[in-house]
């Protein structure tokens, strides 16, 4: 496919309208809730499968507002789940 056509700006964004896309967002922002847990710089060689499982379990739990503030877990297992009251 040729682009010749087109303006510089329309080119341009092109190639940059991937990154307006729901699924690159959704996608960093879940890399920034890992970077809570997980610094810049961090060495995953010394952190423990126990931990990360940890994390990642409390990620999937976590309700997403791009999931109509449902779970990853529910979206994936199509279960509901429901606040305790004490």
């Amino acid at each position: 496919m040729s682009y010749t056509h087109l303006t510089s700006h329309e080119r341009y964004c092109i190639a940059h309208m991937h990154a307006y896309k729901m699924s690159i967002r959704t996608n960093e922002n879940t890399n920034g809730l890992l970077r809570r847990s997980f610094p810049k710089g961090c060495n995953f060689h010394e952190i423990s499968d126990k931990v990360i499982k940890q994390v990642i379990e409390k990620l999937n739990h976590q309700p997403r507002k791009c999931l109509n503030f449902r779970t990853p877990y529910e979206v994936l297992f199509k279960t509901k789940t429901v606040a305790l009251r004490t």
